[in-house]
């Protein structure tokens, strides 16, 4: 005996299934609506990573140009300092120059004395 048959005792019930199960089948469906929330908190969530992006891209180039002054500063500290070091150097061989200068007649003056001390030494013992 077939549940198809009519005669048979659960046939009914083979309807009634077959006839639910199509319509819960029909009973889902997408709803392809959004709500305003959803819509607005995606616009939102747009908004504050554009802003982010933009302010991300504004520090960036605010570093970039604080470096380019530190490099500007950088350099012409340098400058400064290399013209510096040139005079230091210049008044140091000037320096240099006038002490053996006077080391020099030091010198000579010394040798005189020197040589006057012998001589008169040498002739305080002649007499």
């Amino acid at each position: 005996m077939d549940a198809r048959d009519p005669s048979h005792p659960h046939h009914r019930d083979s309807e009634w299934d077959a006839e639910h199960t199509h319509q819960r089948a029909s009973d889902w469906h997408l709803n392809k609506t959004t709500t305003l929330s959803l819509i607005g908190s995606s616009v939102g969530l747009l908004v504050a990573m554009v802003s982010f992006g933009v302010s991300g891209i504004w520090v960036v180039a605010d570093i970039k140009r604080d470096v380019e002054v530190v490099k500007v500063e950088l350099k012409a500290t340098h400058s400064m300092q290399h013209d510096r070091d040139e005079r230091q150097d210049r008044v140091d061989q000037d320096t240099i120059q006038f002490l053996r200068g006077e080391l020099a007649t030091v010198n000579a003056k010394l040798d005189r004395l020197i040589d006057n001390h012998i001589s008169d030494v040498k002739n305080g013992l002649r007499h």
